[in-house]
């Protein structure tokens, strides 16, 4: 492609793509601030004449207060499982477990119904199940401040019902030791939009069960936000966007993964910006999808640090990011990734 050419097409495309920055712009926006009210839930302790959740199985079948007053350990089937609506549980720094590699899920929000407004509250820890934390066409809910480790999958937000979830946050968790493909789900089965996943750490996910295996992983889905979490140290990927289109994933740390820190697949209209990806085993941007955003961050140190699957970049917007090789083998300052 002759220089003019690049430029014309550059240019066209950064002014074409303008409707699309401000849209995806405001979802970050909208998710900031619902996000930040859906964190606002009762202390939910026995001073406050809470429920106390003494055994498990725990089915849930009215709104209300929940506290652990203890561990529940050895649980053989789902260990609280929640069938309402304006739900708090405090997992009062207890600890759920069962044994590593069952096929039975920690808490699990679902009823037959949309539920709404269920708050899963640290410190406290989930292990050794197959699902750490699902919420299940769950609107407007939260995971908040625990551990989840020795699982298959640690959080997992879905909508296996057609109605999808809506408006959870999932903030400040640690999901580690991971025995399976995944720390953090968003999508599959089913959808979900306008999820925010923020401030959580995610590390030391095994390939083995998914060879997309990922620290955070979004599956068919739409209109989220990933912002300032840390994905780092896996064998697999970092972030995953998977079939996924019009999600913002901003202020993330991906780095020393054994594949790419930050991978969309098959993805439209993403906005990628001021993420850290660096020392990861194959990319440290890797996009394979059409029409996104990839602008101010950092990449070094990887094996090829932005690649772009796309020929000319097609219509991917590479703008102002820190790396020294790419996908065209041209580096800083020629080509269309910039």
């Amino acid at each position: 492609m002759k220089k003019s050419e690049l430029t014309n097409r550059c240019l066209f495309g950064w002014k074409g793509a303008t409707w699309r920055v401000s849209l995806v712009l405001l979802i970050f926006l909208t998710a900031f601030a619902l996000g930040s009210g859906s964190l606002a839930h009762a202390a939910c302790d026995e001073a406050q004449g809470s429920i106390a959740i003494a055994q498990c199985p725990f089915t849930i079948t009215k709104p209300g207060c929940y506290f652990l007053p203890k561990d529940l350990a050895d649980c053989t089937s789902t260990a609280i499982l929640v069938n309402a609506s304006d739900v708090n549980i405090n997992l009062n720094n207890h600890n759920i477990s069962s044994a590593p590699g069952s096929g039975i899920t920690g808490i699990l929000a679902q009823g037959p119904v949309q539920l709404s407004n269920v708050n899963v509250q640290g410190p406290g820890v989930v292990e050794g199940f197959l699902n750490g934390v699902v919420l299940d066409d769950v609107a407007d809910s939260s995971v908040d401040g625990i551990e989840v480790r020795d699982v298959i999958r640690g959080i997992v937000v879905a909508g296996s019902r057609g109605f999808g979830s809506f408006r959870d946050v999932i903030s400040n968790n640690k999901v580690d030791d991971l025995i399976g493909d995944t720390g953090i789900q968003v999508g599959a089965p089913g959808p979900a939009l306008r999820i925010h996943v923020r401030q959580n750490q995610v590390s030391s996910q095994n390939t083995t069960l998914n060879p997309n295996g990922a620290g955070i992983r979004l599956v068919a889905t739409g209109n989220n936000v990933i912002d300032g979490n840390t994905a780092s140290n896996g064998a697999g990927l970092g972030i995953l966007l998977q079939v996924s289109n019009l999600n913002v994933v901003t202020n993330n740390i991906t780095g020393n993964n054994g594949r790419s820190g930050i991978f969309v697949s098959a993805g439209r209209d993403n906005f990628i910006a001021a993420n850290q990806a660096n020392n990861n085993g194959e990319n440290g941007i890797r996009i394979e999808g059409a029409d996104n955003f990839i602008i101010r961050n950092q990449a070094l140190g990887n094996q090829v640090d932005l690649f772009d699957a796309q020929a000319d970049c097609d219509n991917n917007i590479w703008r102002n990011n820190i790396f020294l090789t790419d996908s065209e083998g041209n580096g800083p300052g020629v080509g269309c990734i910039q």
